[in-house]
């Protein structure tokens, strides 16, 4: 059995696969709006709550695991792995300074040239910690997947932002210039091989002790594994202690005592009064999604060549485009993941189903949606921003949203969102083509927001090919969660011409 664990913006969801790729479990936590004192405390207890709530015949079969988590979400460590500062989410653009000579340094163009860039982000912190209160900086998955492994890894997917060469796989000599490269996790492929499940870990947690711990991704590119065609294994291969890529390089630094985040303290009357209500509540939220029904299936693909597209549908709006060709436009927010002999070339928007929850319950989006007219335009212009700044495909922290004129009708108010959610898509997809990317022949759609038969629709009018769910005869299979299940699977082989074998 396989495990993927999800990282969102307002959640995090478990996914228990079986090596012919059924969903055996999955589970799902939702955590709101945190406060940022409150942030990092919650995602270690959430991991540990997922993994908990998984039934132990599972647990005690499960070969692999791989987490995703926001890109650019950056947490200041200490050596056991503890963190001496609030994280920084994905859309903080507080490093403003700090972009700037990252673009002396790297040029404008590159990806971590942005005030929201991870790299930027340390280098802030860098300032205003010191070494005393920081030895390690950490994207969110490289961080959960150290606590279960007790590796300080990043994949490329996260470390892209970091400053990564792609090229070589490397930090750079003007990252090393700019930032202390022994504060930085190393880089590795997404889905290589780190360690086993640190056995007090496992023991507390109930897991396999030869469980594996694959480098993650992010949540968006997780999407788009999930929606990759599927592979099947002919059987699980256990793994042993110490059968692991024995030329990967170790951190410079020893992780010393352990973190002081523990499996223990869900129950700890000690543990903060907010957190052990959260944990009820996520306890309460665990559930068994349900196969689709047939007569309730849209079309749908797998995507599987240049070309092909997923966009994920979540609280923000994210699109990957599977290309020949690298493009990266920082002035854009737009970059190229290494995906094998291909890139994922995309960008991510701030706008998303954030902005439908502002104005609309999940009731009322059902019910709404439903009456639509889709094959007529509103008339609204909208940019339904949920707040000031925007990142992608307008690379500008001070965009306002555009949401007026306000019509009386709520569907109406609905459909104008949508159609301009469906707006920015398009204009999404038409630059990254206008700057090299390979044309644009179908989209899947992955994400909460690919439920919603109506904006399906209104997408397909401006985007101009066929767009579809991603295949599944199971809800969670378009799911991020998924995504990474199948990372831990699969581990590089899931990338073209990507695996060290």
């Amino acid at each position: 059995m396989y495990l993927g664990i999800d990282f969102g913006t307002s959640g995090a969801r478990a996914c228990v696969m079986a090596p012919g790729g059924e969903i055996e479990e999955i589970a799902r936590l939702e955590f709101g709006n945190l406060a940022p004192d409150e942030a990092a405390a919650t995602w270690c207890e959430a991991l540990f709550s997922l993994i908990a709530q998984i039934p132990i015949g599972l647990r005690r079969r499960l070969q692999a695991l791989a987490i995703d988590g926001t890109s650019a979400t950056v947490l200041a460590c200490d050596e056991a792995l503890n963190t001496t500062y609030p994280p920084l989410r994905y859309n903080d653009a507080r490093a403003v300074a700090e972009a700037e000579a990252i673009r002396r340094a790297a040029g404008s163009e590159h990806p971590a040239a942005m005030a929201t860039s991870g790299l930027a982000k340390v280098l802030w912190l860098k300032k205003h910690l010191g070494l005393r209160r920081a030895r390690l900086y950490l994207n969110q998955a490289d961080w959960l997947s150290a606590l279960l492994s007790g590796r300080p890894v990043s994949d490329y997917h996260n470390a892209l932002k970091m400053g990564l060469d792609l090229e070589t796989g490397q930090w750079p000599a003007w990252v090393a210039f700019l930032a202390d490269v022994d504060t930085l996790p190393v880089p590795v492929k997404p889905g290589t091989a780190l360690a086993l499940v640190e056995r007090p870990r496992a023991r507390e947690l109930g897991i396999n002790s030869d469980c594996l711990v694959r480098a993650g991704t992010t949540d968006s590119i997780a999407a788009f594994l999930a929606a990759c065609q599927t592979l099947v294994v002919d059987s699980e291969k256990p793994p042993q202690r110490g059968q692991f890529f024995p030329d990967l390089p170790a951190h410079s630094r020893t992780m010393g005592q352990r973190s002081r985040c523990r499996f223990s303290d869900i129950t700890n009357p000690a543990y903060p009064l907010q957190v052990q209500k959260a944990g009820e509540k996520w306890a309460a939220a665990a559930v068994s999604q349900p196969t689709i029904p047939k007569s309730d299936r849209l079309p749908a693909t797998r995507v599987s060549q240049p070309g092909e597209a997923v966009t994920s549908l979540g609280t923000s709006l994210v699109l990957k485009l599977l290309s020949t060709t690298r493009v990266d436009a920082c002035e854009y927010g737009i970059y190229s993941h290494w995906f094998g002999r291909y890139w994922l070339a995309g960008g991510a928007s701030n706008a998303g189903g954030g902005v439908l929850r502002q104005y609309f319950s999940d009731d009322e989006l059902l019910v709404l949606s439903a009456g639509i007219d889709t094959a007529r335009a509103s008339g609204l212009d909208y940019y339904p921003l949920p707040s000031k700044g925007e990142r992608f495909p307008i690379n500008d922290p001070e965009m306002l949203p555009r949401l007026e004129p306000r019509p009386p009708n709520r569907g109406e108010f609905l459909r104008g969102l949508l159609e301009g959610l469906a707006n920015i898509e398009a204009r999404g997809y038409r630059l990254l083509m206008e700057l090299g990317a390979t044309p644009l022949t179908a989209v899947a759609s992955a994400g909460g927001g690919a439920r919603n038969d109506a904006w399906t629709r209104i997408r397909a009018r401006h985007l101009q090919v066929p767009v579809t769910r991603v295949l599944a005869t199971h809800a969670g299979e378009q799911e991020a969660c998924y995504g990474a299940a199948r990372l831990a699977c699969f581990g590089t082989e899931l990338f073209p011409g990507g695996s060290d074998d």
